[in-house]
């Protein structure tokens, strides 16, 4: 037990179980190593209730690498921190690529593990890998773990690897937080990843894999994915890599800001089992349980089921992956592109969205959504390849009325997106395909799903963008003046009296009335005509001919036909309707004279 503070210049622990333990649990004791590390050989060390820092300390005591790693297990051994904060910094001592030290590593035959427990935190900055190993062609029968549980928190940053070993290292995080971000290259050299294969477990945890610019940020063999927020953000290579079975169960996952150096934002494919080169294994995904996947803003395509050709000592094989996604997750791919400018992976320029390879499938769930994507080559947001399948809804790229990127209208369907024949609807090439109109062979599932197969000896792919059809006619803006009917003839607006006399029309003389003082006139409907005389007989006044040498009555205004009301009446309807509204008026003019006379 430790009570106070104390160094040490570094030890080994061989064949024994040793616990060094901090008395009080609140004042840890604080335990600084000042020229090696610690070296573990076949055995177990538990360090509980301390603060222990190993700045600048680059060499594991009694071996034969100097400068080789900070702490060595090998043989059977654990590293355990319970309640404990242990701090690995080589930032401030600078190596070349030779004397690069590894942060911990895992060597020889055995099963290694370093446990992370309690209420801990292990930090490691500045080494050449954060948690390494010792490779199995070699030690096939070696297996690594590194378990970060109760509440404890591991962070490897500008480290220039991660945890690098492939599927003989187990990462188990549970209840806790690990982050492995800013991983870096070294004078030009091979860019490092955050995880080069391991298997990782995330439940009840958070994650972050962010910021290696130069490699992969998670990389999994086999990646489980339960109750969990995981980022992967503006890394070089994949964002996610899956080349065994991965699983995304009731979590929140963001992909983004991918640069676009090598494979896709979340890429699966599959690899050769280290430990036998005669077998491989082939990459799956399935998203279930509500999960929330956001792929969007990568400079590369978001989702990728590639068919890497895997060299065996049998010959080479291509992987054959799978992606299945449940309508329960909602998944959105969008604003990805795939661009002629990715040099490190094969069709770099097709499929913004989703690329499905040969020997590969993918069935999209109900709350998937796949838009608004672009590929310089062909398929926006989808490409499948001969000997691919897609299971897939319309709602998969309409989404909940979805506006197209690049016309602001809205999407309607899929559209065939084929290099040659890409979908430009508002472009000279007015090339419109809807998919499901064209002869592509589609399956109806009947629950408002297709499955489509393209043939494994078709001529090329099936290349698919969310689009539409040709746009609708713009609803003309509403008329204020009330159509003409029929029914109702307009009215026109009563004459007003200028201000100004000059501009006003001379007044006509006050019209002769009949010898009958109680026949008024009648006033004819326009203010600038002279006010017709009465005849003497005031039984039977006469009716004006239409075409007398009065001025003709002016009409109601006709609106044109280009802004009449969308009621299926034409220019030479409407007017119709107003000569005939004028004829009713004069009509009515006359039945009223003849009824005044037959009142007296």
């Amino acid at each position: 037990q430790i009570n106070r503070d104390v160094t040490t210049e570094g030890f080994e622990v061989a064949n024994k179980d040793l616990t060094i333990e901090g008395t009080s649990t609140e004042q840890k004791p604080k335990l600084t190593f000042t020229k090696n590390g610690i070296y573990i050989r076949n055995s177990n060390l538990l360090l509980k209730n301390l603060d222990i820092n190993m700045s600048g300390v680059i060499s594991a005591p009694v071996t034969d690498r100097p400068n080789w790693m900070a702490i060595c297990l090998t043989e059977d051994s654990s590293l355990t921190l319970d309640n404990t904060s242990m701090v690995l910094d080589a930032t401030s001592v600078k190596n070349n690529q030779s004397t690069a030290p590894h942060g911990i590593y895992f060597a020889g035959n055995g099963d290694n593990t370093l446990n992370v427990q309690d209420g801990s935190s292990l930090t490691i900055n500045g080494y050449y890998n954060a948690v390494a190993w010792d490779g199995v062609a070699s030690h096939p029968n070696s297996q690594y773990h590194l378990n970060v549980t109760g509440g404890s928190t591991f962070i490897a940053d500008h480290n220039e690897g991660g945890l690098i070993g492939r599927e003989c290292l187990d990462v188990r995080v549970e209840n806790s937080t690990i982050k492995v971000t800013n991983c870096t290259q070294r004078d030009g050299s091979e860019g490092r990843s955050a995880t080069n294969g391991a298997n990782v477990t995330l439940i009840n945890s958070t994650a972050d894999f962010s910021g290696n610019t130069d490699g992969n940020g998670l990389h999994a063999n086999n990646l489980y994915v339960k109750d969990s927020i995981l980022t992967a953000n503006n890394n070089g290579y994949a964002g996610i890599r899956i080349t065994g079975k991965g699983q995304f169960i009731n979590s929140n996952i963001t992909v983004t800001g991918t640069l676009g150096k090598g494979h896709s934002a979340i890429e699966v494919d599959g690899i050769r089992k280290a430990d036998n080169t005669a077998e491989m294994n082939n990459g799956s995904l399935e998203i279930t349980d509500g999960t929330v996947l956001n792929v969007s803003g990568n400079q590369t395509t978001g989702i990728a089921l590639r068919d890497l050709p895997i060299k065996l000592s049998t010959g080479t094989q291509k992987a054959t992956p799978s992606l299945t996604i449940d309508d329960s997750s909602f998944v959105t791919i969008r604003n990805n592109k795939a661009s002629s400018s990715d040099w490190n992976h094969s069709r770099p320029d097709l499929a913004g969205g989703l690329l499905i390879c040969n020997g590969a499938s993918a069935k999209l769930g109900a709350n998937t959504i796949i838009n608004n994507n672009h590929a310089d080559n062909a398929g926006d947001d989808i490409i499948v390849e001969p000997g691919a399948s897609l299971t897939f809804s319309v709602h998969n790229g309409t989404g909940s009325g979805d506006l197209l990127d690049d016309c602001a209208d809205g999407i309607d369907g899929w559209y065939l997106d084929g290099s040659g024949q890409r979908w430009d609807f508002h472009g000279d090439q007015e090339f419109v395909q809807d998919l499901l109109e064209s002869d592509t062979l589609l399956v109806d599932n009947g629950d408002g799903t297709y499955t489509l197969i393209v043939a494994a000896d078709a001529p090329g792919s099936l290349a698919l963008k969310a689009a539409h059809a040709e746009a609708p006619d713009p609803v003309p803006d509403p008329v204020d003046p009330k159509p003409v009917t029929p029914d109702e003839p307009a009215v026109p607006d009563e004459p007003t009296t200028p201000d100004d006399s000059s501009n006003t029309p001379e007044t006509p003389e006050t019209p002769i009335l009949p010898e009958d003082p109680e026949l008024p006139p009648v006033q004819d409907a326009r203010p600038d005509a002279d006010a017709p005389i009465l005849p003497e007989d005031p039984e039977l006044p006469p009716v004006q001919d239409a075409r007398a040498d009065v001025e003709t009555p002016v009409l109601p205004a006709v609106q044109d036909a280009h802004t009449l009301p969308q009621t299926g009446m034409n220019l030479f309807a409407a007017l119709a309707m107003a000569l005939s509204g004028a004829a009713l008026m004069a009509a009515g003019a006359f039945a009223s004279l003849i009824g005044r006379n037959a009142r007296h």
